[in-house]
């Protein structure tokens, strides 16, 4: 459990400096880049039993938003990996894996901005006691509303929606603006993610109660 709770937390931290890398420099990115590498092989290996269990049991619209993200992110991280291992420079000899740069690059940017929002997500389906508390007092609910409406304004603001669409090769970071307040950007927009995972779960699971009433 233990284990678990460090890999977790150290693949959320080594996310959010991936996404400052034209802050902290090529070099850092792969290092931090290989270390998220082996919290996700960690990760993986871990959950494996999920895997088995897979085919089993009912399928509901709970299931489903669980298995669709769980899946969703496998797929990006692996994407996010065979890209970086195919441009890095300074962690592996060059040119390990024959993809175009350009190409990877591209792939690079979009799966890692989308796999940011997808992790998110999939933090926010393992938040339900601390969500539990935020929606049962209204002071919180109501600071909870503020910063996922900071976080959509902070979506905008760094252009979560051109990378994520591959409007865009390059990622444009005020060189102004201070690390740790682009760091709190992220986090707005983590926070949002999260939460917004939250709220469907909630819904799923009183549907998915109301279902069983019904056929009670």
């Amino acid at each position: 459990m233990i284990l678990q709770l460090i890999s977790d937390l150290g693949m959320s931290i080594c996310m959010f400096v991936l996404l400052t890398s034209p802050a902290t420099g090529m070099r850092i990115h792969e290092y931090v880049g290989a270390v998220m590498t082996i919290l996700f092989v960690i990760h993986m290996i871990r959950n494996r039993r999920w895997w088995k269990a897979l085919p089993k049991d009912r399928w509901t619209g709970y299931r489903l938003m669980w298995t669709i993200a769980d899946l969703l992110l496998c797929v990006l991280m692996a994407l996010l990996i065979i890209t970086g291992i195919s441009m890095a420079r300074y962690v592996l000899p060059r040119h390990l894996l024959p993809i175009p740069r350009q190409t990877a690059s591209a792939i690079h940017l979009v799966v890692g901005y989308l796999g940011f929002l997808v992790m998110s997500f999939h933090a926010g389906l393992h938040l339900q006691k601390f969500y539990r508390k935020v929606f049962s007092s209204k002071p919180l609910t109501v600071l909870a509303a503020a910063l996922c409406a900071a976080g959509v304004w902070s979506f905008v603001h760094n252009h979560f929606g051109l990378y994520i669409t591959g409007g865009s090769h390059f990622v444009f970071i005020d060189e102004s603006t201070p690390a740790a307040l682009y760091e709190a950007e992220l986090f707005l927009v983590a926070f949002l993610s999260a939460t917004m995972a939250n709220r469907l779960q909630g819904l799923l699971l009183r549907n998915r109660g109301n279902s069983r009433n019904e056929n009670q």
